[in-house]
């Protein structure tokens, strides 16, 4: 089912609950939940990933598309370890219509560890834009969105002392 994308920013910055992954019933909405991601996001023209919290449901559920063009879905999904050479490209979002935010540095390559549909563990590493990507989704399920980095800039730029 399509839904509507949450845009507003309270109900973004609530952090996500994880999906208990051995309950047959969590299980099954958690798979309800991932094709109502997909086919909401299908009927964006930008979007390449979604986060369960941007249609309204606070479960540690994400979806990112691929470099083959295929949608990767991922339940619990945690990041167990960042490269140190970083990127920034300009990111948009679906929640925060009309934004750009071109500053936010994110790890080029990423482990990952979280599960799948049947409640299979999924342990791979992700590189260049689906590292990006999944880094955005994942903020959504830590109540973060990209509006809070421009934010966060701003108050450090403030706080630094100008040199005489």
């Amino acid at each position: 089912m399509i839904r509507e994308i949450v845009t507003d920013p309270e109900q973004l910055h609530i952090p996500s609950e994880e999906v208990n992954t051995d309950d047959y019933k969590e299980m099954k909405e958690a798979k309800n939940i991932i094709a109502d991601l997909k086919e909401t996001m299908a009927t964006s023209k930008s979007g390449v990933g979604m986060a369960a919290s941007q249609i309204g449901i606070k479960k540690r559920i994400l979806i990112c598309s691929r470099n083959n063009g295929k949608v990767f879905a991922i339940i619990n999904p945690n990041i167990l370890a960042y490269s140190e050479q970083e990127t920034s490209i300009p990111e948009g979002c679906l929640s925060c219509p009309g934004q750009e935010v071109n500053d936010i540095m994110r790890s080029v390559q990423i482990k990952i560890h979280g599960y799948d549909i049947k409640g299979m563990p999924i342990r791979e590493m992700l590189s260049g834009a689906e590292s990006v990507i999944f880094q955005h989704e994942y903020d959504h399920l830590n109540g973060r969105i990209i509006t809070d980095y421009v934010i966060e800039e701003e108050v450090v730029e403030e706080e630094l002392p100008e040199i005489s």
